[in-house]
């Protein structure tokens, strides 16, 4: 039971680096695009990174981050079932395994989490407002209004999924974390 609870506490380990690690190269990734879209292109395909292929950058880093999270919470649902049924079937004073028990009880998902996510929402923000700014001010302009306003729409969808993709897998995490197994 020890060397279980030691793998899968690894395994917890291994996911928070590896979230970090996502998030570390999506927003990396992320500023070496937006560099590329502020070189000295052509402004179509400056205005394609900058609104759409930033954007969809950050959807990925998001929800490979947020998948180590549940990863995470998984296992520790799991060690807290564990941790119940060692501490029920032990007779001692005070429970051997109590950690996760009282992971439970504090309040989930820190503000770095959310900071995380705020960060690449900024960079995604701030990636469609320059794209627009570009696009705006391009000379000669660039292709017909229908291609403006559907990268813009495209843009703006993009952001919106972002949103709700976000606050789903959050909610999928949280669920997770709560561990309804243990009532």
């Amino acid at each position: 039971a020890l060397e279980e609870y030691r793998a899968l506490r690894a395994e917890i380990m291994e996911a928070i680096q590896a979230q970090r690690s996502i998030m570390q190269v999506g927003t990396t990734a992320a500023a070496v695009l937006i560099g590329l879209g502020l070189q000295r292109i052509d402004a179509l395909p400056a205005v394609m990174i900058l609104m759409l292929l930033v954007p969809v950058l950050a959807i990925f880093t998001t929800v490979g981050a947020l998948g180590e999270l549940y990863r995470a919470t998984r296992a520790s649902c799991f060690l807290a079932l564990r941790a119940r049924v060692i501490n029920a079937a032990c007779p001692w004073r005070a429970p051997a395994m109590e950690w996760e028990q009282w992971l439970r009880r504090q309040p989930i998902f820190s503000l770095r989490d959310r900071a995380e996510f705020f960060t690449l929402l900024t960079i995604s923000t701030g990636s469609i407002a320059v794209g627009l700014y570009v696009m705006s001010t391009a000379d000669p302009k660039i292709g017909p209004l229908g291609t403006l306003v559907a990268i813009g729409l495209g843009a703006a969808a993009l952001e919106v999924s972002h949103i709700i993709l976000h606050i789903r897998l959050i909610a999928r995490a949280r669920r997770q974390f709560q561990c309804a197994e243990l009532g």
